[in-house]
């Protein structure tokens, strides 16, 4: 069965995005695969890059434009730990070496600190972005399933909304669930 043009330009935005479930497997190296909490190139993180990503994934789901954000927050966060070991480094150490054609090739990195700096800003801005986003997120489900008895001082808020409807709830007159 054919796609209508809008169902074509839905599938080609969620595809951009990052959100590969419309994409036609035959077309698309990334449909069918799984959106879970781990990256599939968890491998290739450094151990700052895996931390990050669990502590951010932990407190629940994260939209496809909020795991590109992440993904790219890791790997940048993995980046500034390379060009510290560089920075600290006595020698001459280089980024990278590769064969090509029978040679050796030696990649090193120029203006470290210069460097290390604009990789901070970026990744600040990603953790901004990522804060914003979070904030708006739904809360994850409770754990444990309990409710606090009448009377009882009730649990912080786990996220800015549900502050915010607390805050409501208490203006109109209403106990806050």
């Amino acid at each position: 069965m054919a796609l209508t043009s809008a169902e074509r330009k839905q599938r080609s935005r969620k595809h951009t995005a990052g959100d590969h479930s419309l994409c036609d497997p035959g077309r698309c190296e990334s449909a069918g695969a799984p959106l879970s909490p781990t990256l599939s190139s968890a491998d290739a993180l450094g151990s700052r890059g895996r931390r990050l990503w669990r502590e951010m994934t932990a407190a629940g789901e994260l939209g496809p434009a909020q795991k590109v954000l992440l993904e790219e927050a890791c790997r940048i966060t993995d980046r500034l730990d390379r060009l510290d070991q560089v920075l600290r480094s006595r020698e001459d150490e280089a980024w990278l070496t590769f064969s090509a054609n029978g040679a050796e090739v030696r990649v090193v990195v120029d203006g470290v600190l210069a460097e290390a700096r604009q990789q901070a800003s970026a990744l600040r801005g990603l953790v901004v972005e990522l804060t914003k986003t979070a904030a708006r997120r739904p809360p994850a489900p409770p754990t444990g399933g309990e409710q606090p008895a009448s009377g009882e001082t009730p649990a912080p808020p786990d996220s800015l909304e549900e502050l915010r409807r607390r805050a409501q709830e208490r203006r109109a007159g209403r106990p806050a669930s």
